[in-house]
């Protein structure tokens, strides 16, 4: 094992040049920044950092968004998980595995897929319970995907929520609007997108028809 005297011996040291009165203001104040996150591994952080090659990935709904995440995953070294119903995947494109065991196996967990009757609530206590142990979990579908009396990551109802919504007094928890969407060339797509949608359907060319 690595001797940590290294270290408390460094540490030592930061807070005797901290204390003296001739410490640089600005170093004084990283110092009181930093001293309460400081870790064996020199992490600023109360958690260690970790590395996404090696991991899983595991991807929940195998549509275009759901193939493109999946390739960017690849792309930083990570292992990739599918699990779909009814998307015709095939073993060629991902390992694809049930539900339970894309949970049980994935270090990260991405929410892929259309909302349903079916699927509403489908992250719930239970399967989360079948996650590792620190494993991320992320919700850029539908809110009501996961029950948010078990986890949350994007709300259940559509932004602003009341004042009195127990997310807002949650202990751990970073509330910010639903605004991912809203950067210059992200609004100049959707109102292309939409200009087109406009022209394709006088010219009788029906296109990214959803029903």
């Amino acid at each position: 094992m690595r001797s940590q005297r290294p270290v408390q011996s460094l540490t030592a040291m930061l807070i005797r040049v901290s204390a003296s009165p001739a410490a640089p203001t600005a170093w004084r104040n990283w110092w009181n920044f930093c001293a309460p996150r400081w870790r064996s591994d020199f992490c600023y952080w109360n958690y260690p950092l970790v590395e996404l090659a090696g991991k899983t990935f595991g991807v929940i709904g195998f549509g275009r968004i759901g193939r493109t995440v999946a390739g960017l995953a690849r792309a930083f070294g990570m292992r990739v998980l599918v699990y779909d119903h009814g998307s015709g995947a095939s073993g060629d494109e991902a390992e694809l595995v049930s539900l339970e065991q894309l949970l049980a196996r994935s270090d990260v967990v991405s929410l892929h897929c259309p909302l349903t009757a079916e699927n509403t609530g489908m992250i719930n206590r239970e399967r989360i319970a079948l996650m590792k142990d620190g494993a991320l979990l992320l919700n850029t579908a539908r809110g009501p995907l996961i029950d948010e009396q078990a986890a949350a990551d994007v709300f259940e109802m559509e932004p602003p929520i009341p004042e009195d919504h127990p997310l807002v007094t949650a202990k751990n928890t970073l509330l910010t609007p639903h605004v991912a969407f809203a950067t210059k060339e992200a609004l100049e797509r959707r109102a292309a997108i939409v200009f087109e949608n406009a022209f394709g359907w006088l010219r009788g060319e029906i296109q990214n028809e959803i029903c």
